[in-house]
């Protein structure tokens, strides 16, 4: 499973997250031990809102181990939200883990939650908070103003539907 949504309405998704993402290589003795590709189930099967899911985050180290058959360990940060409208980014870096109530409610495949929200704000062209930003978009949208396609293949964006 890649992205999914759960009885609750709690729905998350992982994104390509390469170069950047760094799990633990050592084994919690302490926490649940989970694998990047892991996390989702345990989101969606354990929590039934994104306070839940946050709330529970101190008890899981994301350790750089492979899943199931084969030696891959998959690059992912995710988006979580819930159909209270609330949304959760975690990424895993060299930095430590981040996580970040997203009142944005957009994530894509790399760069990290940071560097796409500086992104946005520059080619949205507003460095005057989240409300500008979100205006500013939707302005676009309405507009039919859409970014033409990259050329890089397999570009997923993930949007909260409550944001």
């Amino acid at each position: 499973m890649a992205d999914g949504v759960n009885s609750a309405g709690l729905a998350c998704a992982e994104l390509q997250f390469p170069i950047r993402a760094v799990y633990q290589s050592n084994l919690s003795t302490t926490k649940l031990n989970l694998t990047p590709q892991d996390l989702i189930f345990w989101v969606l099967f354990e929590h039934d809102s994104v306070s839940a899911v946050e709330a529970d985050l101190a008890n899981i180290e994301l350790v750089a181990r492979p899943w199931l058959v084969g030696d891959k360990i998959f690059s992912f940060h995710w988006i979580i939200s819930d159909k209270n409208g609330e949304c959760l980014i975690i990424e895993s870096t060299k930095d430590g883990r981040l996580v970040v109530n997203s009142e944005l409610g957009v994530l894509t495949n790399s760069p990290d939650y940071p560097t796409h929200v500086a992104n946005l704000t520059t080619e949205l062209n507003t460095n005057n908070g989240l409300a500008a930003l979100k205006a500013s978009a939707k302005q676009r949208v309405l507009a039919n103003e859409i970014p033409t396609a990259t050329n890089t293949p397999h570009y997923k964006v993930f949007i909260c539907s409550h944001c």
